[in-house]
């Protein structure tokens, strides 16, 4: 027999594992594996993304779109990536949290768009229901990816300016 409390309980524990990670996982993606080799693995990921869109932008109108967002999001990786190498590290991986997940929203939007331009111009239920979930990730969810790394772009400090006398 399982208890209400017990699950609340066992819940609760849980999310202090997943955000305890998330925080390492953030610190070490963006303080030791993008730098890692003056940063070749990101400009490998960067350059398949970049092969993907240039496919996408002679394929017809919604992939061109789909392109242009994605584009638009590597960009702005790249520079919030630079904003957060050229200071030092307790500053410039203050916001590693957000790095990851905005990183993690751009990576998934270019498995979408590959899935799309895969799809060619099949017209059936199948083939719908990718295209309309790629376009749900495009427009609700990649716009997330650059609010996040805006703020690591401009070194956003508010975090770290609390005091733990204000709790």
């Amino acid at each position: 027999m399982t208890y209400d409390v017990e699950q609340l309980y066992r819940d609760n524990r849980v999310q202090s594992i997943h955000e305890g990670t998330h925080g390492l996982q953030g610190l070490d993606l963006l303080g030791r594996k993008v730098p890692m080799k003056d940063g070749a693995g990101l400009k490998l990921l960067c350059d398949r993304i970049a092969s993907t869109i240039a496919a996408a932008e002679v394929a017809g109108d919604r992939c061109r779109v789909f392109a242009a967002h994605l584009s638009e999001a590597v960009g702005s990786l790249t520079r919030a990536t630079d904003a957060a190498l050229s200071v030092a590290p307790d500053r410039g991986l203050d916001n590693s949290s957000a790095y990851l997940e905005a990183t993690g929203h751009i990576v998934v939007a270019w498995l979408w768009l590959d899935q799309v331009l895969a799809l060619g111009d099949r017209g059936d239920a199948f083939a719908a229901g990718k295209r309309q979930t790629a376009l749900y990730f495009f427009e609700w969810e990649l716009p997330k990816a650059l609010t996040q790394l805006a703020l690591v772009e401009r070194l956003d400090s508010i975090p770290r300016d609390m005091l733990d006398a204000w709790f």
